[in-house]
């Protein structure tokens, strides 16, 4: 079951946001995560609209602030596969 990743808003550190979603589409707005373990403060969940279907998550649509921030997240969970 995927979680969803939260941004913060001060370090623009990645950490978990405490939502698990499954089997759904979703559309988020407006939700805000913390505290960041890195700097202590309040981040949030990426505005983005997606279906998840067994266990992938699909973007249908997102601005390009949250392309851009799950992008790096990507990045941060590939990077950490491989090591």
């Amino acid at each position: 079951m995927p979680m969803m990743p939260a941004i913060c808003n001060n370090c623009k550190n990645s950490f978990p946001s405490g939502i698990f979603i499954e089997g759904s589409k979703i559309n988020l707005s407006g939700n805000t995560a913390g505290p960041c373990p890195k700097c202590g403060n309040l981040g949030h969940i990426p505005e983005w609209v997606f279906n998840i279907i067994d266990n992938e998550i699909k973007i249908v649509s997102a601005p390009e602030r949250t392309v851009q921030e799950l992008s790096r997240f990507t990045s941060i969970v590939r990077k950490a596969r491989e090591e």
